[in-house]
Order: structure tokens, then sequence, then C-alpha cells
């Protein structure tokens, strides 16, 4: 249930499923090609260079109890004709908190930062912006490097500027010259786009609609993907669907969801169990350049 409700989110990624632990991903660069003919026996050139990156998925759980009879006559149960049974009650609660494990996750998949003597979502795993900041202090993700860029203060005056710039002279043509890319953004700065865009173009014919799904000037390859999550992080970040993994289990008898009776007799006991992690395949710049920027307005 909890990723069946991430579905706005996983359609932008890609999901692993049957993982339980680590796994071993990551990409292969193969350079061969054809090259005047040589008759010497040993004329042999490269190897491929392998990446690997590590995706990890980490046991949670949660446990909680509730009463049915606490919830007889309060709204949660007066909005029907008939009352609601125990079961019902049950049913409806399951889904509820089912739902709030679900929400939790929209912001931890970002942000998450894994502490395993936590109590919450946040701590269960490494969100993509906790790995980028741990990659950026591991310097593999630089300027140098080609998959960074520091693009200043962001405001609603310069934003749709400031991304195109950030996709025309930072992002590798290798990663432009995919069919489709995603720009994750914060909720903030796809309003702020959306303003300028109305400000900018809102007076031309083919303006149709306000709210806008791709960068202007990119020949709708680059679409606009406003995230939550990332409020807060001061990034931006240009990739591909294939690169965003997400591990979870969703096959094996080690994943659990019950509703049983616990040690109190008038209690019923939801517990959910489920393997969840997230990992970039590549951060090379080939598919991949994050953007951060300093200050914002319009927040």
């Amino acid at each position: 249930m909890p990723l069946a409700l991430l579905q706005p989110v996983l359609a932008h990624m890609t999901m692993r499923a049957n993982v339980r632990g680590k796994e071993v991903v990551g990409e292969i660069s193969e350079g061969a090609e054809i090259r005047p003919y040589r008759s010497a026996k040993d004329a042999v050139e490269g190897i491929p260079e392998v990446t690997l990156r590590e995706l990890e998925t980490f046991l949670g759980d949660v446990v909680r109890e509730f009463d049915p009879n606490m919830l007889l006559g309060t709204l949660f149960t007066d909005r029907v004709a008939t009352p609601l049974t125990d079961r019902e009650i049950a049913r409806k609660m399951a889904f509820l908190m089912a739902q709030s494990v679900s929400n939790k996750f929209y912001k931890a998949i970002w942000s998450a930062n894994r502490n395993a003597s936590g109590s919450t979502t946040m701590d269960l795993f490494d969100g993509f912006a906790t790995i980028i900041d741990n990659e950026i202090t591991d310097k593999n993700i630089t300027s140098d490097k080609g998959n960074f860029a520091d693009l200043g203060s962001i405001n609603e005056a310069n934003v749709g500027d400031k991304l195109l710039e950030a996709y025309n002279d930072a992002v590798s043509e290798e990663l432009q010259s995919e069919s489709r890319i995603k720009l994750f953004v914060p909720r903030s700065i796809y309003n702020q786009y959306n303003k300028w865009y109305l400000a900018e173009f809102g007076s031309v014919a083919y303006n149709k609609e306000f709210k806008k799904t791709f960068l202007e000037g990119t020949d709708d390859t680059v679409e606009l993907v406003p995230m939550t999550g990332l409020k807060d992080t001061g990034k931006i970040i240009f990739t591909v669907r294939n690169n965003m993994l997400v591990g979870c289990d969703q096959m094996s008898d080690m994943e659990q969801v019950e509703i049983r009776r616990p040690d109190n007799p008038k209690a019923l006991q939801f517990f959910m169990m489920l393997y969840f992690g997230v990992q970039f395949e590549s951060i090379s710049p080939q598919r991949l350049l994050v953007g951060q920027f300093t200050t914002t307005t319009g927040e």
C-alpha cells in the first residue's frame, strides 16, 4: 500500500523489487570503436571501465494500537448511514495508517539520513539529496567532473533564465541527447517558474496554459518535476528516470502487514514491516547534473 500511494513520485523513477539488503548497481563505460586494420596479433586497446555503486534497502517497521470503541460516534464513523463494525473500522484505520506511512516517504525519499537508532522514516535510509551531499563531500560531484553547477541566487525574475542556462552550459551533451530528461526541482522553484513564464510569454498565441510541464527552450525534452521533498535542500537535479533507483522488496514473506489483537483485549494493533532504500545508478555527467542555488524568494 505505501508504494502504491507513492506512484506520483515513482512515476519519475525506476523501482527495483526483491531487494533485501545490498545490490550492486552501476554502469559499464565501453569505448570500443572501429579503427584502421592492424595485422599485429597483440593489437588490443583498452578494457571496459566498470563503475559500481550499491543500492541498499533497510528493514523498517511500524506498530500502532487503537481502540475501535473510542472511534464510535466521532467524525470518523458518523458520516455513514449504518453503524460501522469493528472490522470495518479496523479496515479504515489500516488504510489511513498505510497512507500516513506513504506520506512520510514523500520527503524522506530525498532528505532521509540513515540513523539505525532513530525512530522515524527520515532515519531509515539515505535519501537522494543526502547521497548527493555525501558525494560532494567526497569530491565525486564537482564542477571539474562536470556533474555540478553553482547557480547562485534564483528568484521569480530570473528562474527561467537560470534553469535554461544550467541546461545549456552545464548539462553534458550526452545527457542533453536523451529524449526525456527529468528536472527535479523544489515546488517553490516550480511555482516561481510558472509565474516567470506567465510574465515572459503570457501574451503569446501558443501559451494556452498557466501550468508548464517542460522547460522552455529545450524542445520539450526536459520535464519539470516538482518535488515537495526537495524543499530546503537548495538543489535541482537533471537526470533520467532509469538513473533514479528505488529499492524495495514487495515479493518475499519478509514484508508483512497485519491487523491483530495485542495483549490489550480492547485494542487492535496495526503492524507493518518493509524494505526501502534509494540510489543513483550513476553520478557521471553523462547521466546527472546537480545544480546548487543559494537563495530564493517567494517561498
